[in-house]
């Protein structure tokens, strides 16, 4: 997610100048440097405005991705260089009357993961678009790296690696790619602290399962 997404390209933000966004889910509290204080109702404008600013951030956003793999192309370099787009979190745009990233929702936890794997997920070298309903982290992009260029993936960390030069806690999601029954993991964890930005700070733990996804 672009953060903040104020990020403000005149092309982008026009095409979404027009549009207008449901505020149904009412005022939402703001945070920090927008609203000024926690516990603040945004205005309807603003929030319109706020979701009008990320949206074309995210549009901005594909188009530089759009102008990277030209790039590639033109080069001759499409066909042998793995690209992986990733977001370090999701983004609250009022769901759960929240704003910004610093919950353990979905929507603060979620982020894109798109994976380009020449001859694997690439038509025009022989393979296939996949899109999967599976779970991964961002613990798993080093070893799927790995693994999809021939190198061999780290061993796993122990309970005290500071003595390992290297080692990994994430899955190669590779198989996600060449196997459409593959399942590489079934729960995943993520972690913030609360209240964030104040002390005493907690550290909080969030699971969620494939169980639980499918309750």
């Amino acid at each position: 997610s672009p953060s903040h997404g104020c990020v403000r390209d005149e092309h982008s933000f026009e095409l979404w100048q027009q549009y207008s966004f449901n505020i149904s889910q009412g005022r939402s509290k703001g945070w920090g440097g927008w609203s000024g204080q926690y516990n603040r109702s945004l205005p309807d404008e603003k929030s319109a405005e706020l979701r009008r600013f990320y949206s074309a951030a995210v549009s901005h956003t594909d188009e530089l991705i759009g102008t990277i793999l030209s790039a590639l192309r033109s080069r001759g370099d499409s066909n042998n260089t793995i690209v992986v787009l990733v977001s370090d979190h999701g983004w609250h745009l009022g769901e759960q009357s929240m704003w910004a990233k610093c919950t353990l929702f979905d929507a603060a936890l979620r982020a894109p993961l798109v994976i380009k794997l020449p001859g694997v997920t690439t038509p025009d070298a022989g393979g296939a678009v996949v899109a999967k309903d599976a779970f991964t982290e961002h613990v798993d992009i080093f070893p799927t790296l790995c693994d999809s260029a021939g190198i061999p993936v780290p061993p796993t960390c122990p309970e005290d690696s500071t003595n390992v030069t290297t080692c990994t806690e994430g899955t190669s999601l590779l198989p996600l790619a060449t196997s459409p029954r593959a399942e590489v993991k079934r729960a995943t964890f993520s972690q913030w602290p609360h209240p964030f930005g104040q002390q005493p700070l907690v550290m909080v733990s969030a699971m969620t399962t494939v169980d639980s996804c499918q309750d």
